[in-house]
């Protein structure tokens, strides 16, 4: 999914506004709804709870992330389009 996103959607840079951004966060969202319905469809109803969970835990430690690549990135100056 990484090479699809970055080799297809975006190949040139620009710098991404919040409405790109929330569209995408929503489009990958509902890709992993739309796996944890797979995963109930052959897993049954005990795994489902398990995914969601950690894709909920993960997406936290993301956005943590995000503000020290923020914090660094405003740091040294680095374009917004990079």
């Amino acid at each position: 999914m990484l090479a699809v996103d970055l080799g297809v959607f975006h190949r040139k840079t620009h710098a991404v506004g919040p409405k790109e951004a929330l569209a995408w966060s929503a489009v990958w969202v509902g890709l992993a709804a739309v796996f944890d319905v797979g995963v109930y469809a052959f897993s049954g109803a005990d795994k489902p709870p398990e995914f969601t969970t950690g894709y909920l835990i993960e997406k936290v430690l993301a956005v943590d992330n995000l503000f020290v690549f923020a914090v660094v990135f405003a740091t040294f100056g680095v374009p917004a389009a990079l």
